[in-house]
């Protein structure tokens, strides 16, 4: 039975332990007046290097990985050890690459009064 704060949301709050409602600010051109419907759109760029971000570079660190553990050393157990390290060091990087991609992405974003 989900939470009695679910709103039909498919269940997303129970996977991502989202609340239903966030608040976020963001810098506009003009002055809205408080409780305003407001549209916030960013460029597709910054959706597709996001999207690149999450899952792109760990894929390619993986198989990178792998592929050269396996040059060095021969075998499967190489293969593996070599994907698992590479992995591991595109999640070490990831969160300062994430932060960078969001600042840049905050400072994209267009507020329109919806009307």
């Amino acid at each position: 039975m989900p939470p009695p704060r679910c709103e039909g949301c498919d269940g997303a709050c129970l996977w991502y332990r989202v609340s239903n409602h966030e608040r976020m600010i963001f810098a506009a051109d003009a002055a809205f007046p408080v409780g305003a419907a407001v549209t916030v759109t960013l460029p597709d760029r910054y959706l597709l290097l996001g999207a690149s971000l999450v899952y792109g570079v760990p894929l390619v660190a993986l198989l990178a990985g792998g592929a050269l553990g396996s040059v060095l050393s021969g075998s499967d157990l190489g293969a593996a050890a070599g994907g698992a390290a590479a992995l591991v060091g595109a999640l070490l990087v990831a969160p300062a690459l994430r932060r960078r991609l969001e600042e840049a992405t905050v400072r994209k974003l267009a507020v329109r009064l919806v009307e």
